[in-house]
């Protein structure tokens, strides 16, 4: 915002309404014209007009609201800045739209801050000529798309990677553990719920056929399995099991379960029921 010695050095008014350089440089009259005074009011003036229009629990910490007033100070500033580098700059609003997503901020707080400021700086043009209202809604108009792209991706890549998360807490939830030569042990633990039981039902089958095991210790001590349709699928896992040739042995059935698997007729031909590892061996 620094102004040149010796150029346009009218009032702001008069350098707004025609200055020399203006041809060469469409935001050379807007730059020269704000002051920081004036940029930082028009800064405030955002979080001020977020505060009354229904964001006032947004900025309930003050720490917040003053890195956010001084984040669209410089926004203000860089905007404004024919200068800066492209790239620089589409970097910066890259950086812009991942870190609202990363705060939690919504996107109508984007959409609400640019229409502010774009009413401000459309006023302070007031009587200038058009080629600065086309450059100055152009570049507000490019500088939104790069923020809004960003935060759409960054959405994107955080539900990704939550999924990815939560995926991996569910398979560590059911581990598969060879515990001697063609043996396999399933501690069940927790409550089991249908995409937790896809998961074991893949892993188990595939570690079964790779492991050429001959028995699957499944360990029911820790689990809880409120869902008859839930409980008929992990015995359906179990037969899919012995298809493959491996014999499943029931370890740890509590009574709730045991209810569970007498009331969906669960045949137990085949299959081995124990009280606990100990008598695996016996």
């Amino acid at each position: 915002m620094s102004q040149e010695a010796g150029v346009c050095s009218r009032p702001r008014e008069e350098r707004l309404k025609g200055c020399p350089e203006a041809g060469q440089n469409q935001f050379f009259a807007l730059n020269e014209a704000l002051d920081q005074a004036e940029v930082r009011r028009i800064a405030n003036g955002v979080t001020d007009f977020l505060k009354s229009g229904g964001f006032s629990n947004t900025f309930e910490d003050q720490a917040f609201e003053a890195k956010f007033r001084n984040g669209m100070e410089r926004w203000l500033e860089s905007l404004l800045d024919d200068d800066l580098p492209e790239e620089s700059y589409a970097q910066d609003r890259i950086r812009i739209g991942r870190s609202y997503v990363k705060r939690g901020l919504a996107m109508t707080i984007i959409l609400k801050s640019y229409s502010y400021i774009r009413n401000e700086l459309m006023r302070l043009l007031e009587g200038s000529p058009v080629s600065m209202f086309t450059a100055l809604s152009q570049r507000l108009d490019d500088d939104l798309s790069l923020v809004l792209m960003a935060y759409e991706k960054e959405q994107v890549r955080l539900a990704e990677e939550s999924l990815s998360s939560y995926r991996t807490i569910q398979e560590l939830s059911s581990p598969i553990i060879e515990v001697s030569r063609q043996t396999l042990l399933v501690p069940i633990v927790g409550e089991m719920d249908e995409q937790r039981t896809d998961i074991l039902e893949d892993k188990l089958l595939q570690e079964v056929a790779s492991k050429k095991a001959k028995q699957v210790l499944m360990e029911f001590s820790g689990c809880e399995i409120r869902d008859t349709h839930l409980t008929k699928r992990l015995f359906e896992v179990c037969r899919a099991v012995e298809l493959l040739g491996a014999r499943v042995v029931f370890v740890g059935i509590r009574p709730s379960l045991a209810r569970t698997l007498v009331s969906i007729g669960a045949d137990f031909a085949g299959f081995r029921v124990v009280r606990s590892l100990a008598d695996t061996r016996a």
